[in-house]
């Protein structure tokens, strides 16, 4: 079973939030991170009764546009009471117990009657493990100017972390558009644009000294 709740914004406290500040305590003694590892690493350290398991979620991300479809599920605005489904307005519990379904309450009293919206198309079956994994860092390709800045910066990253930065790789579209020279009028305008700023601050300071100069004479 999965619950979900949704608390008054700047209302409620959670426990989870303690947890948040711990971690975000120790995050800020690092210098730097360069991993995931090493943020696992912080994760772990965060609790010292109890341990935290980490569960690594890289091959269990989906992508939500295709997601219902794969799985025959659509968005139900009505429970089987006929009633209308008001997210944002109402709901602040959810909980799901098989597929299929989900129910959910208007307030956080346990003996408040759960209401059930049916969300599976008529023959849709469970899903299986067959289901692609939305694609990840390590396998997506990045923008190529997005790129071009991590390059810049491996110099400074410790040997043992540069791999992962070394392999990155710009996108088919964003490498063929470099490569063609179609962002060239874009470059030129952004150049210009540089040209134009730091221009203003010496043309202010030539104008000063014209003053200063006249001044002189006149005076």
């Amino acid at each position: 079973m999965i619950e979900q709740k949704f608390p008054e914004p700047a209302h409620t406290y959670l426990d989870s939030d303690r947890d948040f500040a711990q971690i975000e305590k120790l995050v800020k003694k690092r210098e730097s991170i360069y991993s995931i590892d090493q943020y696992s690493e912080i994760f772990s350290a965060s609790q010292v009764k109890k341990k935290p398991c980490i569960t690594r979620m890289q091959h269990r991300f989906m992508e939500l546009k295709t997601l219902p479809a794969a799985l025959g599920l659509y968005n139900n605005h009505r429970n089987t009471d006929g009633e209308a489904v008001r997210f944002r307005d109402g709901i602040r519990w959810i909980r799901v117990t098989s597929f299929g379904s989900y129910e959910y309450k208007c307030d956080f009293d346990d003996a408040s009657p759960w209401k059930t919206v049916v969300i599976c198309r008529a023959g849709a079956e469970e899903p299986s493990t067959d289901l692609v994994a939305k694609q990840t860092m390590q396998d997506r390709k990045i923008s190529a100017k997005k790129l071009a800045d991590i390059r810049k910066q491996i110099p400074y990253i410790p040997v043992s972390h540069r791999p992962f930065y070394t392999s990155l790789v710009p996108s088919d579209h964003e490498s063929d558009e470099t490569d063609s020279g179609e962002e060239a009028p874009a470059a030129a305008s952004r150049d210009m644009t540089n040209v134009r700023r730091t221009s203003k601050p010496a043309e202010k300071l030539a104008k000063k000294k014209k003053c200063q100069l006249q001044q002189a004479e006149t005076g």
